[in-house]
């Protein structure tokens, strides 16, 4: 690993410990991972998708925690609140150590 990605992993893990809620992501083979996510609610527009929808909200992920790329329909739910959230698009901003996606 580069200077640079310990250096970025660092900072998102500080990033997550201070602003992340553990949850548990659910895949489409029923298989269960525990992990910290992120919830960005209040989401108006995300890049070129205008207008979203007020119910819709980003949820940012790390790949150290969900290895492959959160799909369709597979769902986070957040341990302490219980709520649920289904992944409707996989963002391409996703990067080689953040998973980013709308969810409903």
């Amino acid at each position: 690993m580069s200077k640079f990605a310990a250096r970025m992993v660092a900072g998102l893990s500080s990033i997550y410990d201070r602003l992340g809620d553990q949850a548990t992501f659910q895949n489409r083979a029923e298989e269960s991972t525990g992990c910290t996510i992120i919830v960005v609610q209040e989401l108006n527009d995300y890049g070129d998708t205008p207008a979203v929808s007020t119910e819709t909200v980003l949820i940012r992920v790390r790949c150290s925690e969900v290895s492959s790329r959160p799909l369709r329909d597979e769902v986070f739910t957040v341990d302490e609140s219980g709520d649920t959230y289904t992944v409707v698009r996989t963002l391409q901003a996703s990067d080689e150590f953040e998973h980013m996606v709308l969810a409903k």
